[in-house]
């Protein structure tokens, strides 16, 4: 079992008896849908390089955009020293790279307060907990789709970093 199917078991618990119950219930689903998403950008980067899989909730988007994208961009700089990839080639691929980097990065700057107010913010209320739950505007429904959306951009930053033979 994964924290996305967690998240699923606890937010098919939105219907039960006790609303205050439901209401807890809720909020944990949020978190793990966003633990999904957080884990699924930590095993990534561990595949890139372990000493890329460090960074704390409030960390990871300046990782990514610090840490990751340099990463990305000293191996396309080695690859057009060594005239593996042309000049335009090269800046076409850190466009992508800053692109599909930063596209994760404001994900978890997104995702994160509502993570945080599902977690410790109670006096902020899901709204129809017990038919559509919505946290700061969010539905579950979008928070459910969470891991699927940051896999789709991982699998971009996968694809080009299999381009520059960062990894295999």
């Amino acid at each position: 079992m994964d924290f996305r199917q967690v998240g699923d078991l606890l937010g098919a618990e939105r219907r039960a008896k006790d609303p205050r119950f439901a209401d807890l219930a809720v909020r944990s689903a949020f978190g793990r849908y966003y633990y999904a998403a957080f884990h699924l950008v930590r095993s990534t980067l561990r595949t890139m390089d372990p000493a890329l899989d460090q960074p704390k909730h409030d960390q990871i988007p300046g990782h990514l955009r610090r840490m990751v994208l340099r990463k990305i961009y000293r191996q396309i700089d080695r690859q057009r020293m060594q005239d593996v990839l042309t000049s335009q080639v090269a800046k076409a691929l850190r466009v992508e790279a800053k692109i599909s980097v930063n596209k994760l990065a404001d994900f978890f700057e997104f995702a994160r307060p509502i993570r945080t107010a599902a977690d410790y913010d109670l006096h902020i209320s899901v709204e129809s907990v017990r038919t559509d739950p919505t946290l700061i505007g969010v539905s579950l429904a979008e928070a459910k789709g969470w891991p699927t959306h940051v896999e789709e951009k991982l699998n971009s930053v996968r694809r080009l970093c299999q381009k520059i033979r960062l990894v295999r």
